[in-house]
């Protein structure tokens, strides 16, 4: 049910938290939720609050079980996220599916450095699609341990790519490290000799660590493919490009010159950025592609008096297209953290300035902490949203956004407004820019990702030695959002889940690329953690449909672990996520590929989807055998002609 309330300053999102918004918004009511109330005060496992033991559908997703099994799968969603021993049998039971419950023992092992092989064929279940033709690649942090000592951070692994190879009815494998020059001489050595931005550092502790403020570049957040160019991207660097047939390093590149060397950090002094080599730019791991104008659309950031951002654009040669760049570069209020994505539509790119600042700064210098530990969240201040022209001679324009959001990656923006569920457009519509992206409706105060290891408490069964997967009883679950910004007035008129999805914990969320920044666009597929509203690992994948509202989802099961989803269109042979051009067919008309983790196996497959009908299930699993461990984002590229 949605409704308007015309309340000034004040808008209540679905999950009954009272937040600051400039001027009347819309609201959605008749949520059967509960939230992280009073979140700022709030840490450890008091983080689950009131919601683990409040989600209406429940008892009603636990009809299947006894009596006795319905009392103690609601028990058990209520008491510390992972709680449950692997051998425990609700963890097999197929009505629990989907339902927040997982053994943080199973989670764990889903953190184990990465095996490197050559390619090897991969064992098909079920009917390979015949017009699957390219090689689908992924990274993300994949070696988490040097000689005997265990980085502080899974964000600090070295970066590991999984190539999978369609062909000839055939899928090929490979795995193999971004043996960048500072991997290489760790490789060497066997230990670590560079201090990484998540707390990981050499041994020997200040002394070896002091004003140090270097980090490698472990190009392990994205890997995409423009130009005739296979580059793995990491935030805080240059991406690095590699070679397409065996994974091998090639350069960091600058992208013919767009991007200046050193640390993206400036003293203000040209001669003391020289000596200390700052003064460089770093460039964003999320892109985007507009199909239509034929380019690739990013970011390079770096650090003055204030964080600043200047949009960059490329031709499919990777030649500079200026006259399609803003006049003016985007300049951060006062976070002291890069945005980690960015929102692309035919007029606009939107960037969320989330509220994190270097609270530690001494710790830092002194080697004792790493950059993002000594970020702290700052809840009490509102967002700013920077909307930055795709053209020449008009201005950036910075908006309030609500206080103690934060969003994180951002699938889908269009101009006008949404598809369905608004109706508030007026003789505005035009003037409006819809962004979807994926969020916390309220990060609390204290560490950030930096903080998110092991709880206080001890786990009741053994954990392998490497044990850096995330404690959930620290992190609220992450929501799909949907926010209208009104450019003429220049201010946030709605934000809200998406309808449809008040219920799901998710992340990593995709579209077909070939409909980026149109607002006929209808589908945001996902990894969807669970369908009750609680923090979880994700374990499945979902489809939300923008027009109906109707979201289709399919569960791995409570061992299982699911990566990004990745939309391959039919007909793959000449299209890919980064091949430009208007899209052709139906927006669903294609395939979802996603890496699946089966720890019970222990092994990893990849899981293929018929786009249109996600809760039929795969159709096809292709399997490995190994585990490979949680991977972040990648790319399908299609066939060479």
């Amino acid at each position: 049910m949605l409704s308007t309330f015309a309340t000034p300053n004040i808008v209540k999102l679905d999950t009954r938290r009272a937040v600051s918004c400039p001027r009347a918004v819309h609201v959605q009511a008749g949520a059967c939720k509960t939230s992280y109330e009073n979140a700022g005060a709030t840490r450890g496992r008091d983080i689950r609050l009131v919601e683990a033991v409040a989600v209406c559908g429940v008892v009603a997703a636990s009809q299947r079980l006894s009596k006795r099994g319905r009392r103690r799968a609601i028990a058990l969603r209520a008491s510390r996220p992972g709680i449950i021993a692997p051998s425990d049998p609700v963890l097999q039971d197929a009505s629990q599916f989907g339902k927040g419950l997982y053994s943080h023992a199973d989670f764990s092992e889903w953190f184990q450095t990465a095996p490197d092989f050559d390619w090897l064929e991969c064992e098909i279940e079920g009917e390979l699609p015949s017009d699957l033709a390219g090689v689908l690649y992924q990274v993300g942090p994949g070696r988490y341990t040097r000689g005997d000592k265990i980085y502080s951070h899974f964000l600090d692994g070295d970066g590991y790519v999984s190539a999978w190879q369609f062909r000839d009815g055939k899928v090929m494998c490979k795995g193999d490290y971004v043996r960048t020059p500072e991997y290489e001489q760790e490789e060497a050595a066997n230990k670590i000799m560079f201090r990484r931005a998540f707390g990981t550092a050499r041994e020997g502790g200040v002394l070896a660590n002091a004003f140090d403020i270097n980090s490698p570049n472990l190009a392990n957040t994205n890997i995409i493919s423009w130009g005739g160019r296979l580059l793995a991207l990491y935030e805080a660097a240059h991406p690095t490009s590699l070679n397409d047939q065996d994974l091998s390093f090639i350069r960091y590149d600058n992208l013919d010159g767009a991007l200046r060397p050193g640390l993206s950090a400036s003293s203000g002094n040209d001669i003391v950025d020289q000596v200390l080599g700052m003064g460089g730019d770093a460039f964003t791991a999320h892109p985007k592609m507009d199909p239509v104008r034929r380019s690739l659309v990013g970011y390079s950031w770096t650090t003055k008096e204030k964080l600043e951002l200047e949009v960059l654009e490329f031709d499919e040669q990777f030649r500079r297209v200026h006259e399609q760049e803003p006049d003016a570069k985007v300049i951060l209020s006062g976070s002291d953290a890069q945005p980690h994505d960015f929102g692309l539509s035919d007029k606009w790119c939107v960037f969320f300035e989330n509220w994190l600042q270097m609270a530690e700064l001494p710790k830092f210098l002194l080697g004792l902490q790493g950059p993002v530990q000594c970020l702290r969240a700052r809840p009490d201040l509102a967002q700013k949203i920077h909307l930055s022209p795709r053209r020449k001679g008009e201005p950036n324009i910075e908006i309030e956004g609500v206080q103690g959001g934060f969003d994180i990656h951002v699938p889908h923006c269009h101009d006008g407004a949404p598809l369905a569920h608004y109706d508030d457009v007026g003789q505005r519509a035009d003037k409006l820019v819809t962004v979807y992206t994926t969020g916390w409706d309220y990060l609390p105060e204290g560490s950030f990702l930096g903080g998110w290891g092991e709880g206080d408490d001890k786990w009741p069964f053994e954990l392998p030695r490497v044990a850096l997967a995330s404690d959930f009883q620290k992190i609220p679950p992450v929501r799909l959002l949907r926010h209208v910004i009104d450019t003429e007035r220049q201010e946030l008129v709605d934000r809200r889940v998406v309808p449809g999805c008040e219920d799901i914990c998710m992340e990593h969320p995709t579209t077909n690329p070939s409909w980026t920044g149109s607002r006929q666009s209808q589908y945001i597929y996902m990894a969807a953690c669970n369908d009750v509203g609680l923090p979880s690992p994700m374990s499945g994948y979902a489809r939300a449909d923008l027009q109906s509202g109707e979201v289709q989802k399919w569960w791995a099961g409570n061992r299982c672990f699911t990566d990004e989803p990745h939309f391959v269109p039919c007909g793959s042979c000449s299209v890919g996520t980064w091949t430009p051009g208007a899209p052709v067919g139906a927006e669903d008309d294609g395939w979802i590929l996603g890496i699946m983790g089966d720890v019970s196996r222990k092994q990893s497959c990849l899981c293929i989807f018929d786009a249109s009908h996600i809760d039929s299930g795969p159709v096809c699993k292709v399997w490995l055998p190994y585990l490979l461990p949680h991977g972040l984002h990648g790319s399908f590229v299609p066939a060479k002609a």
